[in-house]
């Protein structure tokens, strides 16, 4: 719609991303986020106790 609106008037947003096929659902995506999360967490802190030993 841009390439044909009158000079002088705003551009058109672009729309809002759209579920695709073979993009992951919500629900897999929020549990694959969580998954992650908790390995995150987990590395750091098996970094921390392997640095800093007085924490634990």
């Amino acid at each position: 719609m841009n390439a044909n609106r009158e000079s002088g008037t705003p551009a058109m947003p672009w729309p809002e991303p759209g579920w695709r096929p073979g993009d992951p659902l919500p629900e897999e995506r929020a549990e694959r986020d969580e998954q992650d999360r908790a390995q995150a967490r987990a590395a750091y802190e098996r970094m921390t106790a392997q640095l800093l030993p007085e924490r634990e």
